[in-house]
């Protein structure tokens, strides 16, 4: 790497030498091969090694909104979406019991907390604390409706239909 930094150019050097990967395989693997790489590698041959211990468990995260009772009369009132959120929920939490997660974080909104705006601050919820390592999942049951051009929107609490693209949540939030 010295040689190189009067260029501003940056190397990491983890294992100076032949390293015994898939990617290297055919260095390796064949023993006249091998021997003839190992006169101008400085190094004997080495297995990969974590250059950083393995980050914990991830943190599953979970969105689940389900509407079954919605504040305009007129629509048809569903039977099953609050119940189905709060048993998604629940089967996601066995998860933990399973130590696949290091934590699960729940939020459950259900008939009047499924407000547009409660739904936008889930979503917000999601997007401030999921990290790359981390999983994230949104559970929506409810009514929806397709545009002509095939674009979807979930209904929340307080959809308006007459007023779809601005009361209910497209597909592209």
């Amino acid at each position: 790497a010295v040689e190189y930094g009067p260029s501003n150019v940056r190397v990491n050097c983890i294992a100076p030498g032949l390293v015994k990967t898939d990617f290297a395989k055919a260095l390796w693997e064949d023993e006249a091969n091998l021997k003839k790489r190992l006169v101008t590698t400085p190094l004997r041959p080495s297995l990969p090694e974590p250059i950083a211990p393995r980050s914990a468990k991830p943190t599953l995260y979970i969105l689940a909104i389900g509407v079954s009772r919605y504040a305009n009369a007129s629509y048809n009132n569903l039977v099953l979406p609050a119940k189905d959120a709060r048993d998604f929920v629940a089967t996601a939490l066995r998860q933990r019991e399973a130590s696949l997660y290091a934590d699960v974080q729940v939020r459950v909104l259900t008939d009047h907390e499924a407000t547009r705006a409660g739904v936008m601050q889930g979503l917000d919820w999601l997007r401030r604390n999921v990290r790359s390592t981390d999983t994230a999942m949104l559970f929506l049951a409810g009514h929806g409706v397709s545009l002509v051009d095939r674009s979807y929107y979930f209904l929340p609490h307080d959809a308006n239909v007459a007023h779809t693209i601005h009361a209910a949540l497209g597909q592209h939030y």
